[in-house]
């Protein structure tokens, strides 16, 4: 390699001044530029693009960021306030399910094979009639914003049903007359809480 000081040099396009240096690699001449850093020109246009890098990667990690109302090893009790002594099946008010009658029905019928997310989404996406090809970009809609967990669920909180999440938060059902219930409440390896309230 053969290097080749030159003179310094001024481009006059945007006032940018440099230092402009050659050398010879493999018998081609590469030019280096050295942008001088007090140029007004360039340093408003360095600082404009770090800027929107900026916003860029903020808007990116806005859109990327995904809520869940998933538990691990959690045992939801019912709400102090609740008006029941054992779990009781929500009534069917009408010709439509209500929330508490679709969540019901999916947990109990399949016990830990769905996680609470996946609950909350299926209520979402049957009240608003979606085909199956909505679903990835529906749900990832859906948990762009946070969302209610059990603890605000009407099962917990009027219908008198605890609810357990395993390791992998997969969940299912206990009514607060059952061992089970008990079990639960008094498990010191689980993280134990109460369902909201109702009333103030």
């Amino acid at each position: 390699m053969t290097y080749c000081p030159v003179t310094n040099s001024t481009y006059p396009k945007g006032g940018v001044s440099c230092f402009k240096d050659s050398f010879v690699v493999n018998q081609t001449l590469v030019f280096q530029i050295m942008f001088c850093s007090k140029s007004p020109a360039l340093r408003v246009a360095a600082i404009r693009l770090q800027l929107l890098n900026k916003t860029t990667t903020i808007n990116n990690s806005d859109k990327m960021k995904i809520h869940t109302t998933n538990y691990s090893n959690t045992f939801i009790e019912i709400a102090d306030d609740c008006p029941v002594a054992n779990g009781e099946i929500p009534p069917i008010k009408g010709d439509a399910k209500t929330v508490a009658n679709i969540q019901f029905e999916l947990v109990s019928k399949n016990p830990y094979k769905f996680t609470s997310d996946d609950i909350f989404f299926q209520v979402y996406a049957d009240r608003n009639d979606l085909t199956s090809s909505e679903y990835d970009e529906a749900r990832q809609q859906f948990f762009s914003k946070g969302q209610p967990c059990f603890r605000a669920s009407p099962l917990t909180k009027r219908y008198g049903w605890g609810v357990h999440s395993d390791k992998e938060g997969k969940i299912a059902l206990y009514g607060c007359e059952t061992a089970e219930y008990e079990k639960f409440s008094n498990d010191r390896s689980l993280k134990v809480i109460k369902a909201m309230k109702s009333g103030k």
